[in-house]
């Protein structure tokens, strides 16, 4: 993501006009609304731009997805045809080098490769019977337990047995909660705080110039107001 939205503020030139300011501010603003619809995706909301994505949309397309009548099933992906549709632009009005389209094409190419990932770790559950065979086999061994320490240790075999239960149907309980780590609950991946931070950082870079030679007329323009301001302290 970060390499993405580094090559086109920096490569990509601002252009003539205020309609190409709006092309490059768009295509960066993807970024935010990719990491908001694989969010939604993982967690089985699919379909439908969300109120939080279509923020970062580009005009009419929406409304291009509507008269079409056919809504995306894979938002996250459909952003990504959108990245290499914004990129084609910028290639066909000159505005970005032939070798930094390699570059913006492999982090697009990045982004599809950890959605595939992301979807496999959703879409690949524990087996059920290994969950049964598991859960029965931790039931009968802790049933098990009691009666071969019960010589050894007597009454506190309860507790050593209730303590042995405790361990293994925890590990049991924590290897399904794991197995979806993309949901809502307290113990899942806090994905809301990842893309508050996408956010923070594409803010960030679209605020800033980036070009020396800016810093330099900027400089300039500030030195007659810090020399004024010096002769009259004086």
């Amino acid at each position: 993501m970060r390499s993405y939205a580094r090559t086109l503020h920096t490569h990509v030139a601002e252009g003539q006009n205020e309609e190409e300011l709006t092309q490059k501010r768009e295509a960066i603003q993807l970024l935010p609304g990719f990491a908001r619809a694989v969010t939604h995706h993982l967690r089985g909301e699919k379909g439908t731009p969300y109120a939080d994505i279509q923020t970062y949309l580009p005009k009419g397309y929406l409304a291009a997805v509507q008269s079409s009548g056919l809504p995306p099933l894979n938002m996250p992906l459909e952003l990504t045809y959108l990245m290499t549709s914004y990129v084609d632009l910028f290639v066909s009005q000159k505005r970005i080098e032939g070798s930094y389209v390699g570059s913006v094409n492999a982090s697009i190419n990045g982004l599809t490769e950890c959605l595939s990932n992301l979807e496999r770790i959703s879409s690949t559950p524990i087996p059920l019977a290994y969950q049964i065979h598991l859960k029965q086999l931790v039931t009968l061994y802790c049933l098990s337990l009691a009666p071969q320490l019960v010589d050894t240790l007597g009454f506190y075999s309860v507790f050593v047995t209730a303590f042995a239960a405790f361990a293994f149907f925890g590990v049991e309980f924590i290897g399904q909660e794991i197995e979806n780590p993309f949901g809502y609950d307290y113990n899942d991946l806090p994905l809301e705080a990842y893309c508050q931070e996408m956010e923070r950082e594409i803010q960030t870079l679209s605020g800033i110039s980036y070009d020396p030679l800016k810093w330099k007329e900027q400089a300039q323009k500030a030195l007659p107001n810090v020399k004024s301001g010096s002769k009259k302290n004086k």
